[in-house]
């Protein structure tokens, strides 16, 4: 890897920005490529492994960056964090261009990692010559690797005219959202989905809105069609749409019935930055149980005044104890747990540990010692 600067275990590429100017004026009339790597998820490697274990991945990455770029007579370099960037000066035609970013992405993939891990890749092709600019060539290249991540990610893209009707949103104030965030919102039982504001069109939807309008959790055809025709069944923007009513700063709250399903839902809704665009997202909550709803804000508003009610003798009483486990107890019921305790200490000194445990266990107790 060329201009690699050590740094504390890692690796940072010299700009390479500043490289692939000077570098198209040594070839004329020549098929160039322009390649953009992104490590997909690359944040889970480091969360469930540890940082050492994202570091061998990207240093990993790095030498088959490398031993492509070779092969094919080019350069690469990391662009910071989990992407990379490869040129390949004389290329052949866009065939063998995507050819060599599958090579890639196969070298990358069969890295060893206790974690799963992939990458996407953007391509961007054209001719050499005095007229073409790299900005322009960087920016075909990172638009088609924006449209390999909305397509599933672990795939190559060739920029296409087509692409360039999407782009990115920068320097946005609003609400971001990335990769990881999907993983959170697909764990939501209620439905959540993301749309662009002008076009209407679906960017996401979370397990709970693909299955509520029958498809599979793994389905993604749902991806730049129109949310009213798939949530609602309509062929033009629904009525009731509250674009225009959206901000950036608070969720605007309705309620709406979707003749669709025959469900009723509470809708909260805001602008947010969706992977770089200005997207609107809604969080359906059904409310057409109304039993259900009911028995879920009473045990909610049991459990508020419980929490209250215990905080304040613990608050204003002398003997703690009884209380603390009165509080531990109502916590513990109300997440089904069969053991709860709070801990007193300070430094590495435990005071006391208070405890609770279900009527199947022994009743609670109190303990002093060491911290271990």
């Amino acid at each position: 890897m060329r201009n690699v600067i050590p740094l504390q275990g890692f690796i940072i590429i010299a700009p390479l920005c500043l490289k692939y100017p000077g570098f198209l004026w040594n070839f004329d009339e020549t098929l160039c490529a322009l390649y953009m790597i992104d490590l997909d998820d690359f944040k889970l490697v480091n969360d469930a492994l540890g940082h050492y274990a994202g570091d061998d991945l990207l240093c990993d990455t790095a030498v088959v960056l490398e031993s492509v770029a070779n092969t094919y007579g080019g350069f690469c370099g990391r662009l910071g964090g989990d992407e990379f960037s490869m040129f390949i000066p004389d290329i052949v035609d866009e065939d063998t261009a995507c050819m060599v970013a599958k090579t890639l992405n196969k070298g990358i993939r069969a890295i060893k990692c206790k974690a799963e891990h992939s990458a996407s890749i953007g391509i961007a092709v054209d001719t050499i010559s005095k007229s073409l600019k790299f900005d322009s060539l960087y920016y075909k290249a990172d638009q088609a690797l924006y449209y390999s991540k909305r397509q599933g990610k672990d795939r190559c893209m060739l920029f296409c005219e087509k692409m360039d009707e999407a782009k990115p949103v920068l320097n946005s104030k609003f609400s971001s959202y990335s990769d990881e965030e999907d993983y959170l919102l697909d764990d939501i039982s209620d439905v959540v989905y993301v749309t662009e504001m002008n076009s209407y069109k679906l960017q996401y939807m979370n397990k709970a809105a693909k299955l509520g309008v029958g498809l599979d959790e793994d389905d993604t055809s749902y991806i730049d069609k129109h949310c009213y025709k798939v949530l609602q069944g309509m062929d033009l923007p629904c009525s009731f749409c509250t674009n225009k009513l959206l901000s950036t700063e608070k969720s605007f709250i309705s309620h709406h019935k979707n003749l669709n399903n025959g469900k009723e839902y509470v809708l909260k809704d805001r602008i947010v930055n969706w992977h770089g665009r200005k997207c609107r997202m809604e969080m359906a909550v059904d409310i057409s149980d109304a039993d259900k709803v009911t028995q879920v804000l009473s045990n909610r508003y049991d459990i508020e005044d419980a929490l209250v009610s215990s905080i304040t003798q613990i608050s204003t009483g002398v003997e703690h104890s009884l209380n603390y486990s009165k509080l531990l107890e109502t916590l513990g019921e109300y997440y089904g747990a069969k053991h709860a305790c709070l801990v007193e200490c300070d430094s590495n000194k435990l005071y006391e540990c208070h405890e609770w445990k279900s009527a199947n266990s022994n009743s609670y107790g109190k303990k002093t010692g060491d911290l271990l």
